[in-house]
């Protein structure tokens, strides 16, 4: 059973990248929330935090059974399947009986369905891509377009953003941008992105958005703990009013419970 005492030790040994998207952004909490390990502090302290982590842990145990089970379960049942098939095969071919094998489609046969959907992290490739279609009609300082470009390169760096990436050439296209008009600018410049090019990275960004409830506890654990932060407290606490007034954060949001730990007791911050 994986918990906080052996949580690191455990995931080492998971192929996170094949886990659900709620796991992995419960994995990427766990990181922000215990500063990649080094302490848990935030958990013992904060209950948002520990509901948040409980939950996340208690679903990532479920998985790994299930997952488990599951494996286990699926060959037995191909070895069952095959040897029913091997003895089918041996009688027809005893009784001189052919019998035309008939081809099943499989997933990968069927179309995809497309649609916009609520997901708990947006790749970072989109990201610096809405980042940069924001700079469209901006004028910009060359500190502010040099933040851009130190902000891309060291997640390259961190392969956060890798080679492989389905969004690798728009990167290219935003890096190299982005230093040929540092390297030609003087102090300031208004920002135009050719027309075609937005369109395209508009597209792109279509059709994902990141749930708001988990927008809401970001805010909450950058504030948790730190000192002066009662305005900026107050202004969160209203934030979670007017989402939940807009149904934007609603019953069965699976964040909802840690979210109202957060709003009925901001520990920490007051």
């Amino acid at each position: 059973m994986i918990t906080i005492d052996n949580y690191f030790n455990k995931v080492n040994s998971l192929d996170l990248k094949s886990l659900p998207e709620a796991l992995r952004k419960g994995h990427e909490f766990i990181l922000k929330a215990t500063s990649n390990g080094s302490s848990w502090v935030s958990y013992h302290s904060s209950e948002p935090i520990k509901k948040t982590v409980d939950m996340y842990l208690a679903k990532l145990n479920e998985f790994v059974s299930n997952t488990s089970k599951a494996q286990k379960k699926q060959a037995k049942k191909e070895g069952e399947r095959k040897q029913h098939d091997e003895v089918i095969k041996e009688t027809m071919r005893r009784q001189g009986i052919t019998k035309p094998t008939k081809s099943k489609k499989s997933d990968e046969d069927m179309p995809a369905e497309d649609g916009p959907q609520l997901v708990e992290r947006i790749p970072e490739e989109l990201r610096f891509i809405r980042r940069f279609v924001n700079l469209n009609g901006k004028t910009k300082t060359k500190d502010d377009l040099l933040r851009f470009i130190n902000g891309l390169q060291k997640a390259i760096l961190e392969k956060r953003i890798r080679k492989t990436s389905p969004y690798a050439v728009q990167v290219k296209y935003i890096q190299d941008s982005l230093v040929k008009t540092f390297n030609t600018m003087k102090a300031k410049i208004k920002l135009e992105v050719n027309a075609k090019t937005l369109k395209e990275f508009t597209d792109l960004l279509g059709g994902e958005k990141i749930y708001p409830s988990i927008q809401l506890l970001k805010k909450y654990i950058n504030l948790n703990g730190k000192a002066g932060m009662k305005e900026k407290a107050i202004k969160l606490v209203k934030q979670m009013e007017t989402a939940a007034k807009k149904r934007k954060v609603r019953k069965g949001d699976m964040y909802e419970a840690p979210l109202q730990q957060a709003y009925k007791k901001p520990a920490g911050i007051y």
